[in-house]
Protein backbone atom coordinates (compact mmCIF):
# COMPACT_ATOMS: atom_id res chain seq x y z
CA UNK A 1 0.00 0.00 0.00
CA UNK A 2 1.45 3.36 -1.03
CA UNK A 3 2.10 6.16 1.47
CA UNK A 4 -0.58 8.39 -0.07
CA UNK A 5 -3.18 5.64 0.26
CA UNK A 6 -2.58 5.54 4.01
CA UNK A 7 -4.33 8.89 4.29
CA UNK A 8 -7.20 8.14 1.93
CA UNK A 9 -10.54 8.48 3.79
CA UNK A 10 -12.19 5.14 4.70
CA UNK A 11 -9.19 2.89 4.08
CA UNK A 12 -8.96 1.83 7.72
CA UNK A 13 -12.67 1.08 8.03
CA UNK A 14 -12.57 -0.91 4.79
CA UNK A 15 -9.60 -2.95 6.00
CA UNK A 16 -11.49 -3.58 9.21
CA UNK A 17 -14.48 -4.99 7.29
CA UNK A 18 -12.22 -7.13 5.10
CA UNK A 19 -10.43 -8.57 8.13
CA UNK A 20 -13.69 -9.34 9.95
CA UNK A 21 -15.05 -11.14 6.89
CA UNK A 22 -11.80 -13.08 6.52
CA UNK A 23 -11.94 -14.16 10.14
CA UNK A 24 -15.50 -15.43 9.69
CA UNK A 25 -14.18 -17.51 6.80
CA UNK A 26 -11.35 -18.72 9.12
CA UNK A 27 -8.79 -17.07 6.86
CA UNK A 28 -6.03 -15.79 9.13
CA UNK A 29 -3.71 -14.75 6.30
CA UNK A 30 -5.44 -11.39 5.80
CA UNK A 31 -4.89 -10.19 9.37
CA UNK A 32 -1.33 -11.53 9.31
CA UNK A 33 -0.54 -9.48 6.17
CA UNK A 34 -2.07 -6.36 7.73
CA UNK A 35 0.08 -6.84 10.85
CA UNK A 36 3.26 -7.57 8.94
CA UNK A 37 3.10 -4.98 6.14
CA UNK A 38 0.39 -2.34 6.57
CA UNK A 39 0.75 -1.55 10.29
CA UNK A 40 4.52 -0.95 10.00
CA UNK A 41 3.78 1.39 7.10
CA UNK A 42 1.46 3.44 9.30
CA UNK A 43 4.02 3.56 12.10
CA UNK A 44 6.77 4.85 9.83
CA UNK A 45 4.64 7.32 7.85
CA UNK A 46 5.12 11.06 8.23
CA UNK A 47 1.50 11.84 7.29
CA UNK A 48 -0.46 13.93 9.81
CA UNK A 49 -3.93 14.31 8.31
CA UNK A 50 -7.11 13.42 10.20
CA UNK A 51 -8.08 10.65 7.73
CA UNK A 52 -4.59 9.16 8.16
CA UNK A 53 -4.98 8.98 11.94
CA UNK A 54 -8.48 7.50 11.60
CA UNK A 55 -7.05 4.80 9.31
CA UNK A 56 -4.11 4.28 11.67
CA UNK A 57 -6.46 3.84 14.63
CA UNK A 58 -8.47 1.20 12.75
CA UNK A 59 -5.42 -0.74 11.62
CA UNK A 60 -3.77 -0.57 15.05
CA UNK A 61 -7.03 -1.75 16.60
CA UNK A 62 -7.18 -4.69 14.17
CA UNK A 63 -3.67 -5.70 15.20
CA UNK A 64 -4.40 -5.08 18.91
CA UNK A 65 -1.55 -2.56 19.15
CA UNK A 66 -3.20 -0.55 21.90
CA UNK A 67 -0.40 1.99 22.28
CA UNK A 68 -0.75 3.02 18.63
CA UNK A 69 -4.53 3.10 19.03
CA UNK A 70 -4.19 5.53 21.92
CA UNK A 71 -1.71 7.70 19.99
CA UNK A 72 -4.09 7.97 17.05
CA UNK A 73 -7.11 8.69 19.25
CA UNK A 74 -5.14 11.38 21.10
CA UNK A 75 -4.64 13.22 17.82
CA UNK A 76 -8.28 12.77 16.81
CA UNK A 77 -9.92 13.85 20.06
CA UNK A 78 -9.81 17.54 19.11
CA UNK A 79 -10.76 16.96 15.48
CA UNK A 80 -14.20 16.92 13.89
CA UNK A 81 -13.80 13.30 12.71
CA UNK A 82 -16.78 10.97 13.37
CA UNK A 83 -15.16 8.02 15.09
CA UNK A 84 -18.14 6.72 17.08
CA UNK A 85 -18.15 3.36 15.29
CA UNK A 86 -14.42 3.00 15.77
CA UNK A 87 -14.68 3.77 19.47
CA UNK A 88 -17.48 1.21 19.81
CA UNK A 89 -15.47 -1.48 18.04
CA UNK A 90 -12.50 -0.73 20.26
CA UNK A 91 -14.70 -0.91 23.35
CA UNK A 92 -16.19 -4.28 22.37
CA UNK A 93 -12.73 -5.73 21.76
CA UNK A 94 -11.37 -4.34 25.01
CA UNK A 95 -14.44 -5.71 26.79
CA UNK A 96 -13.54 -9.17 25.51
CA UNK A 97 -9.97 -8.72 26.71
CA UNK A 98 -11.30 -7.75 30.14
CA UNK A 99 -12.49 -11.34 30.53
CA UNK A 100 -8.84 -12.26 31.06
CA UNK A 101 -7.58 -9.07 32.73
CA UNK A 102 -10.56 -8.15 34.92
CA UNK A 103 -10.14 -4.45 34.13
CA UNK A 104 -13.80 -3.74 33.39
CA UNK A 105 -14.31 -0.36 35.04
CA UNK A 106 -12.91 1.77 32.19
CA UNK A 107 -15.25 0.06 29.74
CA UNK A 108 -18.26 0.60 32.01
CA UNK A 109 -17.35 4.28 32.22
CA UNK A 110 -17.25 4.44 28.43
CA UNK A 111 -20.70 2.87 28.26
CA UNK A 112 -22.03 5.40 30.75
CA UNK A 113 -20.94 8.24 28.41
CA UNK A 114 -23.21 6.84 25.70
CA UNK A 115 -26.41 6.79 27.74
CA UNK A 116 -27.46 10.39 27.04
CA UNK A 117 -26.29 10.49 23.44
CA UNK A 118 -27.73 9.46 20.08
CA UNK A 119 -25.92 6.14 20.05
CA UNK A 120 -27.69 2.86 19.21
CA UNK A 121 -29.27 2.19 22.62
CA UNK A 122 -30.29 -1.45 22.00
CA UNK A 123 -26.63 -2.14 21.24
CA UNK A 124 -25.53 -0.37 24.43
CA UNK A 125 -28.16 -2.18 26.49
CA UNK A 126 -26.98 -5.60 25.31
CA UNK A 127 -23.34 -4.66 25.85
CA UNK A 128 -24.10 -3.59 29.44
CA UNK A 129 -25.67 -7.01 30.01
CA UNK A 130 -22.69 -8.84 28.49
CA UNK A 131 -20.20 -6.78 30.49
CA UNK A 132 -22.17 -7.34 33.69
CA UNK A 133 -22.19 -11.11 33.24
CA UNK A 134 -18.51 -11.17 32.34
CA UNK A 135 -17.65 -9.05 35.39
CA UNK A 136 -19.48 -11.36 37.79
CA UNK A 137 -17.96 -14.47 36.23
CA UNK A 138 -14.49 -12.97 36.47
CA UNK A 139 -15.02 -12.14 40.15
CA UNK A 140 -16.28 -15.67 40.79
CA UNK A 141 -13.02 -17.14 39.49
CA UNK A 142 -11.44 -16.06 42.81
CA UNK A 143 -8.23 -15.16 40.99
CA UNK A 144 -7.84 -18.51 39.22
CA UNK A 145 -7.59 -19.09 35.47
CA UNK A 146 -10.71 -21.02 34.50
CA UNK A 147 -13.22 -20.76 31.68
CA UNK A 148 -16.78 -21.60 32.69
CA UNK A 149 -20.27 -20.11 32.78
CA UNK A 150 -20.37 -20.90 36.53
CA UNK A 151 -16.77 -20.58 37.73
CA UNK A 152 -17.63 -21.35 41.37
CA UNK A 153 -18.71 -24.85 40.31
CA UNK A 154 -15.41 -25.74 38.66
CA UNK A 155 -13.29 -28.06 40.83
CA UNK A 156 -10.26 -25.78 41.19
CA UNK A 157 -12.36 -22.79 42.23
CA UNK A 158 -14.67 -24.84 44.45
CA UNK A 159 -11.67 -25.89 46.50
CA UNK A 160 -11.05 -22.20 47.31
CA UNK A 161 -14.63 -21.49 48.41
CA UNK A 162 -15.05 -20.30 51.98
CA UNK A 163 -17.23 -17.71 53.71
CA UNK A 164 -14.39 -15.22 53.33
CA UNK A 165 -13.77 -15.79 49.62
CA UNK A 166 -17.48 -15.67 48.86
CA UNK A 167 -17.83 -12.37 50.70
CA UNK A 168 -14.95 -10.96 48.61
CA UNK A 169 -16.80 -11.38 45.31
CA UNK A 170 -19.30 -8.50 45.41
CA UNK A 171 -16.76 -5.85 46.58
CA UNK A 172 -14.44 -6.84 43.71
CA UNK A 173 -16.98 -5.98 41.02
CA UNK A 174 -16.42 -2.81 38.94
CA UNK A 175 -17.62 0.29 40.77
CA UNK A 176 -19.99 1.37 38.01
CA UNK A 177 -21.59 -2.08 37.88
CA UNK A 178 -21.84 -2.09 41.67
CA UNK A 179 -23.57 1.32 41.62
CA UNK A 180 -25.94 0.33 38.82
CA UNK A 181 -26.83 -2.93 40.58
CA UNK A 182 -27.62 -0.95 43.73
CA UNK A 183 -30.03 1.15 41.65
CA UNK A 184 -31.85 -2.06 40.72
CA UNK A 185 -32.57 -3.01 44.35
CA UNK A 186 -36.02 -1.47 44.43
CA UNK A 187 -38.70 -2.71 46.85
CA UNK A 188 -42.39 -2.35 46.06
CA UNK A 189 -43.77 1.06 46.83
CA UNK A 190 -47.01 -0.24 48.31
CA UNK A 191 -48.21 -3.48 49.93
CA UNK A 192 -49.69 -6.11 47.65
CA UNK A 193 -53.42 -6.29 47.22
CA UNK A 194 -55.33 -8.38 49.70
CA UNK A 195 -56.53 -11.68 48.28
CA UNK A 196 -60.26 -11.88 47.90
CA UNK A 197 -61.81 -13.37 51.02
CA UNK A 198 -64.39 -15.32 49.03
CA UNK A 199 -61.92 -17.39 47.04
CA UNK A 200 -58.85 -19.57 47.64
CA UNK A 201 -55.28 -18.26 47.51
CA UNK A 202 -53.91 -18.46 43.97
CA UNK A 203 -50.34 -19.54 43.25
CA UNK A 204 -48.52 -19.53 39.92
CA UNK A 205 -45.53 -21.89 39.82
CA UNK A 206 -42.85 -20.83 37.32
CA UNK A 207 -39.76 -22.72 36.23
CA UNK A 208 -37.64 -23.55 33.22
CA UNK A 209 -38.39 -26.66 31.19
CA UNK A 210 -36.88 -29.78 32.72
CA UNK A 211 -36.75 -28.28 36.22
CA UNK A 212 -40.07 -29.58 37.59
CA UNK A 213 -38.62 -32.65 39.34
CA UNK A 214 -39.41 -31.61 42.92
CA UNK A 215 -42.83 -30.06 42.33
CA UNK A 216 -45.26 -32.99 42.24
CA UNK A 217 -45.47 -33.37 46.01
CA UNK A 218 -45.25 -29.60 46.52
CA UNK A 219 -48.25 -29.11 44.24
CA UNK A 220 -50.19 -31.83 46.06
CA UNK A 221 -49.76 -30.24 49.48
CA UNK A 222 -50.77 -26.82 48.12
CA UNK A 223 -53.92 -28.18 46.52
CA UNK A 224 -54.78 -30.25 49.60
CA UNK A 225 -54.55 -27.00 51.58
CA UNK A 226 -57.23 -25.49 49.33
CA UNK A 227 -54.84 -23.36 47.25
CA UNK A 228 -55.39 -22.98 43.51
CA UNK A 229 -52.27 -23.78 41.49
CA UNK A 230 -51.34 -23.04 37.88
CA UNK A 231 -48.05 -23.38 36.02
CA UNK A 232 -45.93 -21.13 33.79
CA UNK A 233 -43.15 -22.74 31.69
CA UNK A 234 -40.71 -19.85 31.51
CA UNK A 235 -39.12 -21.05 28.27
CA UNK A 236 -42.30 -20.12 26.39
CA UNK A 237 -42.23 -16.64 27.87
CA UNK A 238 -38.59 -16.24 26.84
CA UNK A 239 -39.29 -17.23 23.24
CA UNK A 240 -42.16 -14.76 23.02
CA UNK A 241 -40.03 -11.88 24.34
CA UNK A 242 -37.18 -12.69 21.96
CA UNK A 243 -39.59 -12.84 19.03
CA UNK A 244 -40.65 -9.23 19.64
CA UNK A 245 -37.00 -8.18 19.39
CA UNK A 246 -36.73 -9.83 15.97
CA UNK A 247 -39.51 -7.63 14.65
CA UNK A 248 -38.53 -4.47 16.57
CA UNK A 249 -34.94 -4.06 17.78
CA UNK A 250 -35.92 -1.33 20.22
CA UNK A 251 -37.55 -4.05 22.33
CA UNK A 252 -35.14 -5.80 24.71
CA UNK A 253 -34.33 -9.47 24.37
CA UNK A 254 -34.82 -11.76 27.35
CA UNK A 255 -31.04 -11.62 27.83
CA UNK A 256 -31.25 -7.83 28.08
CA UNK A 257 -34.15 -7.96 30.54
CA UNK A 258 -32.29 -10.38 32.81
CA UNK A 259 -28.77 -9.00 32.89
CA UNK A 260 -28.68 -5.33 31.93
CA UNK A 261 -28.32 -3.03 34.92
CA UNK A 262 -28.85 0.53 36.10
CA UNK A 263 -30.12 3.11 33.59
CA UNK A 264 -30.25 0.55 30.76
CA UNK A 265 -32.60 -1.82 32.55
CA UNK A 266 -36.25 -1.58 31.49
CA UNK A 267 -38.53 -0.37 34.27
CA UNK A 268 -40.90 -2.79 35.97
CA UNK A 269 -43.83 -1.17 34.20
CA UNK A 270 -42.21 -1.29 30.76
CA UNK A 271 -41.07 -4.88 31.23
CA UNK A 272 -44.51 -6.10 32.23
CA UNK A 273 -46.18 -4.11 29.43
CA UNK A 274 -43.83 -5.78 26.95
CA UNK A 275 -44.94 -9.17 28.28
CA UNK A 276 -48.58 -8.22 27.77
CA UNK A 277 -47.90 -7.58 24.08
CA UNK A 278 -45.52 -10.47 23.51
CA UNK A 279 -47.20 -13.22 25.51
CA UNK A 280 -50.78 -12.35 26.56
CA UNK A 281 -51.52 -15.77 28.07
CA UNK A 282 -48.50 -15.47 30.41
CA UNK A 283 -49.59 -11.94 31.32
CA UNK A 284 -53.06 -13.27 32.14
CA UNK A 285 -51.64 -16.04 34.35
CA UNK A 286 -49.54 -13.56 36.31
CA UNK A 287 -52.48 -11.19 36.67
CA UNK A 288 -54.64 -14.10 37.88
CA UNK A 289 -52.42 -15.14 40.80
CA UNK A 290 -51.73 -13.76 44.26
CA UNK A 291 -48.30 -15.38 44.60
CA UNK A 292 -45.63 -16.33 42.08
CA UNK A 293 -43.54 -19.25 43.31
CA UNK A 294 -40.31 -19.67 41.33
CA UNK A 295 -38.69 -23.09 41.42
CA UNK A 296 -34.86 -22.83 41.25
CA UNK A 297 -33.03 -19.51 41.59
CA UNK A 298 -32.16 -19.06 37.95
CA UNK A 299 -33.43 -16.89 35.07
CA UNK A 300 -37.14 -16.93 36.06
CA UNK A 301 -36.24 -15.70 39.55
CA UNK A 302 -34.29 -12.79 38.07
CA UNK A 303 -37.09 -11.85 35.67
CA UNK A 304 -39.91 -11.95 38.21
CA UNK A 305 -37.89 -10.00 40.78
CA UNK A 306 -37.48 -7.22 38.19
CA UNK A 307 -40.84 -7.10 36.44
CA UNK A 308 -43.54 -8.68 38.62
CA UNK A 309 -46.32 -6.19 39.45
CA UNK A 310 -46.28 -4.80 42.97
CA UNK A 311 -49.61 -6.36 43.91
CA UNK A 312 -48.23 -9.91 43.59
CA UNK A 313 -46.04 -11.69 46.15
CA UNK A 314 -42.82 -13.41 45.05
CA UNK A 315 -41.30 -16.49 46.69
CA UNK A 316 -38.23 -18.26 45.30
CA UNK A 317 -36.87 -21.71 46.18
CA UNK A 318 -33.14 -22.38 45.89
CA UNK A 319 -31.93 -25.97 45.69
CA UNK A 320 -28.15 -26.09 45.41
CA UNK A 321 -26.20 -25.14 42.28
CA UNK A 322 -27.96 -21.76 41.98
CA UNK A 323 -26.17 -20.52 45.10
CA UNK A 324 -22.93 -20.82 43.11
CA UNK A 325 -24.28 -19.25 39.90
CA UNK A 326 -24.33 -15.69 38.55
CA UNK A 327 -28.12 -15.25 38.54
CA UNK A 328 -28.63 -14.09 42.14
CA UNK A 329 -26.31 -11.13 41.45
CA UNK A 330 -28.88 -9.79 38.99
CA UNK A 331 -31.89 -10.44 41.23
CA UNK A 332 -33.78 -7.54 42.76
CA UNK A 333 -33.51 -8.99 46.26
CA UNK A 334 -35.62 -6.17 47.68
CA UNK A 335 -38.54 -7.54 45.68
CA UNK A 336 -38.15 -11.16 46.83
CA UNK A 337 -40.74 -11.51 49.57
CA UNK A 338 -39.70 -14.98 50.68
CA UNK A 339 -36.80 -17.32 49.97
CA UNK A 340 -36.84 -21.06 50.67
CA UNK A 341 -33.61 -23.09 50.82
CA UNK A 342 -33.67 -26.88 50.89
CA UNK A 343 -30.67 -27.08 53.23
CA UNK A 344 -29.12 -24.75 55.76
CA UNK A 345 -25.61 -24.91 54.29
CA UNK A 346 -26.95 -23.84 50.88
CA UNK A 347 -28.51 -20.81 52.54
CA UNK A 348 -25.16 -20.04 54.17
CA UNK A 349 -23.38 -20.18 50.82
CA UNK A 350 -26.04 -17.97 49.26
CA UNK A 351 -26.06 -15.31 51.97
CA UNK A 352 -22.27 -15.13 52.05
CA UNK A 353 -22.18 -14.65 48.28
CA UNK A 354 -25.06 -12.18 47.95
CA UNK A 355 -24.88 -10.26 51.22
CA UNK A 356 -27.54 -7.67 50.47
CA UNK A 357 -29.53 -6.08 53.30
CA UNK A 358 -32.79 -7.03 51.58
CA UNK A 359 -32.20 -10.75 52.09
CA UNK A 360 -31.05 -12.15 55.45
CA UNK A 361 -31.44 -15.20 57.64
CA UNK A 362 -34.46 -13.45 59.20
CA UNK A 363 -36.52 -13.27 56.01
CA UNK A 364 -35.51 -16.63 54.56
CA UNK A 365 -36.27 -20.15 55.68
CA UNK A 366 -34.99 -23.71 55.33
CA UNK A 367 -37.58 -26.30 54.33
CA UNK A 368 -36.64 -29.77 53.18
CA UNK A 369 -37.62 -30.97 49.74
CA UNK A 370 -41.17 -32.26 49.97
CA UNK A 371 -40.97 -36.04 49.72
CA UNK A 372 -43.61 -38.70 50.23
CA UNK A 373 -41.25 -41.09 51.99
CA UNK A 374 -43.97 -43.23 53.55
CA UNK A 375 -44.51 -44.84 50.17
CA UNK A 376 -41.01 -46.34 50.47
CA UNK A 377 -41.15 -49.61 52.38
CA UNK A 378 -38.63 -51.07 54.76
CA UNK A 379 -36.78 -53.08 52.13
CA UNK A 380 -36.12 -56.79 52.71
CA UNK A 381 -32.42 -57.57 52.53
CA UNK A 382 -30.44 -60.21 50.69
CA UNK A 383 -28.02 -62.36 52.70
CA UNK A 384 -25.02 -60.36 51.46
CA UNK A 385 -26.55 -56.93 52.11
CA UNK A 386 -24.96 -56.60 55.55
CA UNK A 387 -21.56 -56.74 53.84
CA UNK A 388 -22.47 -54.48 50.89
CA UNK A 389 -21.98 -50.76 50.41
CA UNK A 390 -23.90 -48.76 47.81
CA UNK A 391 -23.16 -45.52 45.98
CA UNK A 392 -25.52 -43.93 43.44
CA UNK A 393 -24.58 -41.70 40.48
CA UNK A 394 -20.87 -42.11 41.08
CA UNK A 395 -19.19 -41.10 37.82
CA UNK A 396 -17.59 -37.70 38.48
CA UNK A 397 -15.05 -35.93 40.63
CA UNK A 398 -17.66 -34.36 42.90
CA UNK A 399 -19.19 -37.73 43.88
CA UNK A 400 -15.62 -38.91 44.59
CA UNK A 401 -15.96 -42.70 44.23
CA UNK A 402 -12.24 -42.98 45.10
CA UNK A 403 -13.24 -42.17 48.68
CA UNK A 404 -15.71 -45.07 48.49
CA UNK A 405 -12.90 -47.33 47.29
CA UNK A 406 -10.76 -46.13 50.20
CA UNK A 407 -13.51 -47.24 52.59
CA UNK A 408 -13.87 -50.57 50.80
CA UNK A 409 -10.11 -51.14 50.99
CA UNK A 410 -10.22 -50.78 54.76
CA UNK A 411 -13.14 -53.20 55.06
CA UNK A 412 -11.73 -55.86 52.73
CA UNK A 413 -8.57 -55.91 54.80
CA UNK A 414 -10.77 -57.11 57.68
CA UNK A 415 -13.12 -59.39 55.74
CA UNK A 416 -13.05 -60.31 52.01
CA UNK A 417 -16.87 -60.57 51.94
CA UNK A 418 -17.23 -56.79 51.68
CA UNK A 419 -18.51 -55.47 48.36
CA UNK A 420 -19.22 -52.05 46.84
CA UNK A 421 -22.07 -51.63 44.36
CA UNK A 422 -21.93 -48.57 42.08
CA UNK A 423 -25.15 -47.79 40.23
CA UNK A 424 -25.86 -45.24 37.54
CA UNK A 425 -24.59 -43.91 34.24
CA UNK A 426 -20.87 -44.61 33.72
CA UNK A 427 -18.31 -41.96 32.82
CA UNK A 428 -18.92 -40.14 29.54
CA UNK A 429 -16.75 -40.98 26.54
CA UNK A 430 -15.48 -37.40 26.37
CA UNK A 431 -14.21 -35.83 29.58
CA UNK A 432 -12.47 -32.60 30.51
CA UNK A 433 -8.78 -32.95 31.25
CA UNK A 434 -9.54 -32.62 34.96
CA UNK A 435 -12.26 -35.30 34.94
CA UNK A 436 -10.14 -37.56 32.73
CA UNK A 437 -7.27 -37.39 35.21
CA UNK A 438 -9.65 -38.21 38.06
CA UNK A 439 -11.09 -41.14 36.08
CA UNK A 440 -7.58 -42.50 35.52
CA UNK A 441 -6.90 -42.25 39.26
CA UNK A 442 -10.16 -44.06 39.96
CA UNK A 443 -9.24 -46.92 37.62
CA UNK A 444 -5.82 -47.22 39.25
CA UNK A 445 -7.42 -47.43 42.69
CA UNK A 446 -10.03 -49.89 41.41
CA UNK A 447 -7.55 -52.40 39.93
CA UNK A 448 -6.62 -54.30 43.14
CA UNK A 449 -10.24 -54.12 44.41
CA UNK A 450 -12.02 -55.01 41.18
CA UNK A 451 -13.35 -58.37 42.38
CA UNK A 452 -15.08 -56.54 45.26
CA UNK A 453 -16.81 -53.91 43.09
CA UNK A 454 -20.02 -54.39 41.10
CA UNK A 455 -21.07 -51.84 38.48
CA UNK A 456 -24.85 -51.79 38.16
CA UNK A 457 -26.33 -49.96 35.15
CA UNK A 458 -28.84 -47.17 35.52
CA UNK A 459 -32.10 -48.62 36.82
CA UNK A 460 -35.59 -47.40 37.61
CA UNK A 461 -35.98 -50.25 40.09
CA UNK A 462 -34.08 -48.42 42.82
CA UNK A 463 -35.99 -50.27 45.54
CA UNK A 464 -34.77 -53.57 44.11
CA UNK A 465 -31.22 -52.28 44.07
CA UNK A 466 -31.46 -51.10 47.68
CA UNK A 467 -32.43 -54.62 48.80
CA UNK A 468 -28.87 -55.66 47.93
CA UNK A 469 -27.11 -53.06 50.11
CA UNK A 470 -26.90 -52.51 53.83
CA UNK A 471 -25.10 -49.15 53.74
CA UNK A 472 -25.64 -46.11 51.51
CA UNK A 473 -22.57 -43.93 51.02
CA UNK A 474 -22.39 -40.18 50.67
CA UNK A 475 -18.79 -39.60 49.62
CA UNK A 476 -19.36 -36.34 47.76
CA UNK A 477 -17.30 -33.22 48.02
CA UNK A 478 -20.42 -31.04 47.70
CA UNK A 479 -24.13 -31.83 48.02
CA UNK A 480 -27.38 -30.01 48.59
CA UNK A 481 -29.73 -32.54 50.16
CA UNK A 482 -28.38 -35.80 48.66
CA UNK A 483 -31.80 -37.18 47.82
CA UNK A 484 -30.64 -40.74 47.12
CA UNK A 485 -29.32 -40.99 50.68
CA UNK A 486 -32.55 -39.66 52.20
CA UNK A 487 -34.64 -42.15 50.22
CA UNK A 488 -32.34 -45.03 51.18
CA UNK A 489 -32.62 -44.06 54.84
CA UNK A 490 -36.41 -44.12 54.53
CA UNK A 491 -36.01 -47.72 53.37
CA UNK A 492 -33.92 -48.59 56.41
CA UNK A 493 -30.47 -48.45 54.80
CA UNK A 494 -27.71 -47.25 57.13
CA UNK A 495 -26.19 -43.94 55.96
CA UNK A 496 -22.42 -43.48 55.97
CA UNK A 497 -21.72 -39.78 55.57
CA UNK A 498 -18.48 -38.19 54.60
CA UNK A 499 -18.08 -34.67 55.93
CA UNK A 500 -18.42 -32.98 52.55
CA UNK A 501 -15.06 -31.18 52.22
CA UNK A 502 -16.32 -28.26 50.17
CA UNK A 503 -19.32 -27.64 52.43
CA UNK A 504 -17.86 -28.42 55.85
CA UNK A 505 -17.18 -24.73 56.53
CA UNK A 506 -20.89 -24.11 56.07
CA UNK A 507 -21.97 -26.81 58.53
CA UNK A 508 -22.66 -29.71 56.16
CA UNK A 509 -23.58 -32.50 56.18
CA UNK A 510 -24.42 -32.22 59.90
CA UNK A 511 -27.00 -29.49 59.27
CA UNK A 512 -28.71 -31.77 56.76
CA UNK A 513 -28.32 -35.03 58.70
CA UNK A 514 -28.10 -34.06 62.39
CA UNK A 515 -29.08 -37.55 63.62
CA UNK A 516 -26.10 -39.33 62.07
CA UNK A 517 -22.32 -39.00 62.38
CA UNK A 518 -20.09 -37.65 59.59
CA UNK A 519 -16.48 -38.65 58.93
CA UNK A 520 -13.43 -36.85 57.59
CA UNK A 521 -11.47 -39.98 56.70
CA UNK A 522 -12.15 -43.31 55.03
CA UNK A 523 -10.59 -45.02 58.04
CA UNK A 524 -13.13 -43.51 60.43
CA UNK A 525 -16.02 -44.32 58.09
CA UNK A 526 -14.84 -47.94 57.77
CA UNK A 527 -14.51 -48.29 61.55
CA UNK A 528 -18.11 -47.10 61.93
CA UNK A 529 -19.32 -49.61 59.33
CA UNK A 530 -17.44 -52.47 61.00
CA UNK A 531 -18.95 -51.59 64.36
CA UNK A 532 -22.43 -51.46 62.85
CA UNK A 533 -21.97 -54.79 61.07
CA UNK A 534 -21.20 -56.53 64.37
CA UNK A 535 -24.43 -55.42 66.03
CA UNK A 536 -27.01 -58.17 66.42
CA UNK A 537 -30.11 -55.94 66.38
CA UNK A 538 -29.82 -55.10 62.69
CA UNK A 539 -33.58 -55.12 62.00
CA UNK A 540 -34.30 -52.86 64.95
CA UNK A 541 -31.55 -50.46 63.89
CA UNK A 542 -32.92 -50.26 60.37
CA UNK A 543 -36.46 -49.66 61.64
CA UNK A 544 -35.17 -46.87 63.87
CA UNK A 545 -33.37 -45.22 60.93
CA UNK A 546 -36.58 -45.29 58.94
CA UNK A 547 -38.56 -43.78 61.83
CA UNK A 548 -36.02 -40.96 62.29
CA UNK A 549 -36.05 -40.26 58.56
CA UNK A 550 -39.81 -40.06 58.31
CA UNK A 551 -40.00 -37.78 61.32
CA UNK A 552 -37.51 -35.29 59.88
CA UNK A 553 -37.78 -35.50 56.09
CA UNK A 554 -41.27 -36.71 55.18
CA UNK A 555 -43.99 -34.67 53.52
CA UNK A 556 -45.99 -34.78 56.76
CA UNK A 557 -43.49 -32.27 58.21
CA UNK A 558 -42.05 -30.38 55.25
CA UNK A 559 -45.43 -30.06 53.51
CA UNK A 560 -46.99 -28.28 56.48
CA UNK A 561 -43.96 -25.97 56.78
CA UNK A 562 -44.13 -25.21 53.05
CA UNK A 563 -47.80 -24.21 53.02
CA UNK A 564 -47.49 -22.23 56.26
CA UNK A 565 -44.51 -20.25 54.99
CA UNK A 566 -46.22 -19.33 51.73
CA UNK A 567 -49.42 -18.23 53.47
CA UNK A 568 -47.56 -16.28 56.15
CA UNK A 569 -45.27 -14.57 53.65
CA UNK A 570 -48.16 -13.44 51.48
CA UNK A 571 -50.12 -12.24 54.50
CA UNK A 572 -47.22 -10.12 55.75
CA UNK A 573 -46.64 -8.67 52.30
CA UNK A 574 -50.29 -7.57 52.24
CA UNK A 575 -49.77 -5.44 55.34
CA UNK A 576 -46.42 -4.06 54.21
CA UNK A 577 -44.08 -6.44 56.03
CA UNK A 578 -41.53 -8.89 54.72
CA UNK A 579 -41.46 -12.40 56.15
CA UNK A 580 -39.76 -12.26 59.55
Amino acid sequence: MGQNNLGYPGVGAQLHKIALYANKQKNTDVLARISQTILPAFKSSALTSVPFHVNKAYVSFLCEDWDEVQNALHVLQNSDANIDNLLWDIHVKRGQLCETTGEFEQEFQYLSTLLDGPFDMPKVRTQVAKMGLSSVRYAQKLGLEVTAHSPLLTPTVLEQVSPETLRSIAPSLPKTLHDWSAMDQTPRATPSNASAADRPLRILIASNAGNWNFLREATEVLEEAGIEVRFLPFDHLKRAIDQTNKTDRTHPTMFDMLYTTGPCKPSQQDGFALLADACPWAHDLITWCDVVFVEWWNAPAVWFSRYLPEDTSLIVRCHSYEAFSVNPYFTNMARVDGAIFIADHIREVFLNSFSLPALTVENTTVIQNIRDLKQLSLDPKTDDARFTLGLMQYSNWNKDPIFALDILEQLVAQNPRWTLRLVGTPWADELSDFEAAYHDAFLAKLAPLEQHVIFDPFTRDVAGWREKIGYILSTSRREGSHESVVEAMASGVIPVLRRWPLMAQFGAPESMFPDFPAFDTAEDAAAYILAKSQQKEDAADRANIRAQTLARYDISTSGIDFVTYIRDTHSKVQIGQRHE
